[in-house]
């Protein structure tokens, strides 16, 4: 924000409010990664992008069972697993593992919204 170079209060704030909520969106998943929140994927967007999440769950789960997606189908917990493995996570956790954390989400986040454009646009074809 500080590098902006903006000059009016209202555009101030209208960049502040979208820091804020893609903030928002990155610790939401961080804290919905381990599956204990309980949060449905219809809690953090459109439900319309569970087959999307499917798609990419098959794609990036490898071929042991610690790399499968653990979390429930239509979980916000599987969708950060996604995103989290999107955004370069080797998709180990424990032993000395650490699991995704903001940057890895947030890189992964923006991925994901690059992917789910394109999925889109597809439909629309």
């Amino acid at each position: 924000m500080e590098d902006s170079q903006i000059e009016t209060p209202e555009t101030m704030a209208k960049l502040a409010l979208a820091v804020l909520i893609a903030a928002l969106r990155t610790m939401q998943l961080v804290y919905a990664r381990s599956g204990t929140t309980g949060q449905k994927l219809g809690d953090a967007m459109d439900g319309a992008a569970e087959p999307l999440v499917e798609a990419l769950t098959a794609k990036l789960q490898g071929k042991t069972e610690k790399l499968k997606n653990p979390h429930p189908k239509n979980s916000l917990a599987r969708f950060a697993w996604v995103v989290g493995r999107l955004g370069g996570w080797d998709g180990y956790d424990g032993n000395g593992y650490k699991p995704a954390g903001p940057k890895t989400i947030s890189i992964g986040l923006n991925r994901f919204d690059a992917i789910r454009e394109g999925w889109e646009m597809k439909k629309d074809v």
